[in-house]
C-alpha cells in the first residue's frame, strides 16, 4: 500500500482576459502574467518579451513561461525559462521556487530542495517553499525534517490548510496519530471541503485499526475534487479488503482498485492491493497475475513476494517457498501481517 500523501500544490492564480489585442506593452505584460491557459500564455509572453526592456519585467515574463511550459510537461523548456529568469534577476525568489517545482515534477527531489532553499534564502517568509520542502522530505521518509519544514511554513502563515495537511502526513508516517489527527482537523476547520484532510483522517482511523471508521470517511471523499484520486481509491480498496471477507464488500473494493489502475496502470502499490483483494476472494490466478506484475515493477516488494509465494504454495508449486523466504528475510513480520489481513498459509 502506498503511504498517504498529498501531492505538491502549485498555487498560480490567473484570470482570463476577454480580448487578444493589447494597446500598450504594460497591457501585454499584464496579460502574459495573468493568462490562465498555458498555450495562450506562451504566445502572449513571447510577444511581451519583444516589447519589454525592463530587466525585472523580463524576469517575471520568463517565470510565467517556465510555469506554462511545466504545465505542458515540457520540463526542459520550463527549466531553461526559469534559469533565464534567474540570470535576469538573481534575487527572484519565485524563479527559484518555480524551478524547484519543475524538478519536483521530474521527481528530482534533491534539485528541488536546493532551489527551494535558494528561494527561502532570498525571502525568509516564503511559506510555500517551506511547505513544498515538507512534502518532499515526507516522500523521502525524512519525517522529522518534514515536520520541521512544515512548522516553518505554519509559523509564517497559519491560515493555509495545505500546510497542516503536509505536517499531518509526516506525523502520520511517524506514527504520531494524535498529532496527525489534530492537524487534519485544523485543516478541515480552515477549509471544510478539504479532501486531502479527509483522506488523512481516514488514514488515522486505518492505522488505529478502525477500518469501519476509515471506510466511512473515505466514502465521503469527492474523488473528482481530490488531488490524488488514485491514492484515495487505493486506500479505500485496501481498507475495505482488510476489513472484511464478505464477497460483496470485496467486489466494491475490487472496483476501487481497478479504477485506481485506470488512472495509474503501472502503480505497483495498487496492483499489490488488488492482488490481495483477489486473494481474499479466492481468485488465485488473477491475484497471481497482479502480484507478478507488481514484482516486475518492483522486484523487492515484500508484500507481493509473500503473496505470490502463498499462491504458488497453494498451487503446489515449490517456487513458493523461495518467494516466502525472501519476503521473510526482508521483513520478519510479513507472515503475521498477512494473518491480520485474513490470509493464512496453506
Amino acid at each position: 500500500m502506498k503511504a498517504v500523501h498529498s501531492e505538491l500544490t502549485w498555487a498560480f492564480v490567473f484570470s482570463l482576459l476577454s480580448t487578444p489585442a493589447f494597446s500598450t506593452s504594460n497591457e501585454l505584460l499584464k496579460a502574459c502574467l495573468e493568462e490562465r491557459n498555458s498555450d495562450n500564455a506562451l504566445d502572449i509572453c513571447a510577444r511581451a518579451i519583444e516589447q519589454t526592456s525592463a530587466t525585472q519585467d523580463l524576469a517575471r515574463i520568463l517565470v510565467r513561461r517556465c510555469v506554462a511550459y511545466a504545465e505542458n510537461a515540457n520540463y526542459a523548456a520550463a527549466k531553461q525559462a526559469c534559469k533565464d529568469a534567474i540570470n535576469k534577476d538573481g534575487k527572484s525568489a519565485i524563479a527559484y521556487y518555480d524551478l524547484g517545482n519543475v524538478f519536483m515534477r521530474e521527481q528530482r527531489y534533491h534539485d528541488a530542495i536546493l532551489n527551494y532553499d535558494k528561494a527561502t534564502s532570498i525571502d525568509r517568509h516564503y511559506a510555500k517553499a517551506f511547505n513544498n520542502k515538507c512534502y518532499i522530505y515526507n516522500y523521502m521518509k525524512a519525517y522529522d525534517v518534514a515536520v520541521a519544514e512544515c512548522d516553518k511554513a505554519i509559523s509564517i502563515d497559519s491560515k493555509q490548510p495545505s500546510f497542516f495537511v503536509g505536517r499531518g502526513n509526516a506525523l502520520l508516517n511517524k506514527g504520531d496519530l494524535h498529532k496527525a489527527e489534530a492537524d487534519y482537523l485544523k485543516a478541515r476547520e480552515l477549509d471544510p471541503d478539504n479532501q486531502s484532510a479527509l483522506v488523512g483522517l481516514a488514514a488515522v482511523h486505518q492505522q488505529a485499526g478502525d477500518y469501519p471508521g476509515a471506510i466511512k470517511l473515505l466514502d465521503r471523499v469527492n474523488i473528482s475534487q481530490t488531488e490524488d484520486a488514485a491514492t484515495v481509491l487505493n486506500n479505500r480498496c485496501w481498507t475495505r479488503t482488510l476489513s472484511t471477507s464478505n464477497k460483496a464488500e470485496l467486489s466494491i473494493a475490487l472496483n476501487d482498485c481497478t479504477a485506481a489502475l485506470g488512472i495509474l496502470p503501472t502503480a505497483d502499490w495498487v496492483l499489490d492491493s488488488r492482488a490481495l483483494t483477489y486473494l481474499k476472494m479466492g481468485e488465485l490466478d488473477k491475484a497471481a497475475d497482479d502480484y507478478r506484475q507488481a514484482l516486475i515493477l518492483d522486484p523487492a516488494k515484500v508484500s507481493s513476494q509473500y503473496g505470490y509465494g502463498l499462491i504458488l504454495q497453494k498451487k503446489g508449486d515449490k517456487r513458493g517457498e523461495n518467494y516466502i523466504r525472501k519476503a521473510i528475510e526482508a521483513d520478519r513480520n510479513i507472515s503475521e501481517e498477512f494473518m491480520k489481513y485474513g490470509v493464512n498459509s496453506p
